[in-house]
């Protein structure tokens, strides 16, 4: 007896139907958090109540006598995943990112943004 393809991974997978699956993400977030897209917005010339409604309120400010001024947003992130394949497989993984989006104005207008990020 031949057992048509179609029917072959259904009847393998049968046995495994009352078989419980879970999986859950959990993200945590702290700070501001601050993406790419949103970081291609701020671009040069763009003024500090720009950036200001864009991205809220900076984590710091840092300013010198030269008329240059650096904001910076800071942010965490965790993220937790649960997988739950009863009788075969239960998984958890976390992972940690944290970053810094910063912004430098002279004369009360951009000049360079960049962001940094890290994670485990």
């Amino acid at each position: 007896m031949k057992i048509a393809p179609s029917l072959f991974v259904p009847l393998l997978l049968a046995p495994l139907s009352s078989c419980a699956i879970d999986f859950s993400t959990d993200v945590q977030r702290a700070g501001n958090y601050v993406g790419a897209e949103t970081m291609k917005k701020i671009t040069l010339g763009k003024s500090q109540e720009y950036v200001a409604a864009l991205l809220g309120n900076p984590s710091s400010k840092t300013s010198s006598n030269e008329g240059v001024e650096i904001w910076r947003w800071g942010f965490s992130q965790k993220r937790e995943t649960s997988t739950r394949f009863i009788f075969i497989f239960d998984g958890d993984s976390e992972s940690n990112m944290s970053g810094n989006a910063w912004v430098e104005f002279k004369d009360g207008r951009v000049v360079k943004s960049w962001l940094e990020t890290f994670s485990d």
